[in-house]
């Protein structure tokens, strides 16, 4: 009698298929528990963020800007920002330029901030729900309420994974994903002085 036929025979292939399928039931529970744990942090991450920018924004204008720069120097993901927003320019940038490039985003980013505190000027910060984009990319959802009862300011917040924890690569605010905005008018200033970086580090440095 072929072995194929014996009752107590199973054979590799229906064993490998009784495996994977074992495995994607086992698993497939662990792998939604970890994507939901992901998306809680990041939510809570935003929602810790997001009330500090909440204070500085209501806060003392003389202090606005050191406020917002020191909340930008911890939170936000100037080395990414800076690459994205030099567009199709990221290779021309001197390596000998990173370091003064990296700290005139940050202050950049800062001065953004600045601009759009009355928008952030609210008492109470929601989160509303958070979607990922990859593993390293999530995007976090909020309402930002005010006390004087004005309609509520939706904010998008787009985290980077960093280390363990994240870091803000844009904010979608009034329809407007500011680091978009910063790398259109940044590649404009680059292509006016035909593919000259420095042209716009010297833009950064007389205040954009």
């Amino acid at each position: 009698m072929a072995q194929s036929s014996h009752p107590n025979f199973i054979s590799r292939r229906r064993l490998l298929q009784g495996t994977a399928l074992v495995s994607a039931i086992l698993l497939t529970p662990l792998a939604a528990s970890t994507e939901a744990s992901a998306s809680a942090a990041a939510e809570q991450y935003v929602s810790s963020v997001g009330k500090s920018i909440l204070s500085v924004a209501s806060g003392s204008k003389g202090q606005m800007s050191s406020q917002f720069r020191s909340l930008m120097a911890r939170h936000a993901a100037i080395s990414a920002i800076g690459i994205f927003s030099l567009g199709k320019y990221k290779s021309k940038l001197p390596n000998g330029q990173r370091s003064a490039y990296f700290s005139l985003i940050e202050k950049f980013v800062a001065g953004l901030f600045i601009k759009y505190a009355p928008q952030f000027a609210g008492n109470r910060i929601e989160i509303t729900g958070s979607k990922a984009r990859s593993a390293k990319d999530i995007i976090v959802s909020s309402k930002v309420h005010f006390a004087s009862g004005k309609a509520p300011l939706d904010v998008q917040w787009r985290l980077l994974k960093a280390g363990g924890g994240y870091k803000i690569f844009d904010v979608r605010v009034l329809g407007i994903w500011l680091a978009i905005q910063q790398r259109t008018e940044f590649v404009s200033v680059i292509k006016r002085n035909n593919g000259d970086v420095g042209a716009l580090l010297k833009f950064l440095r007389g205040g954009g």
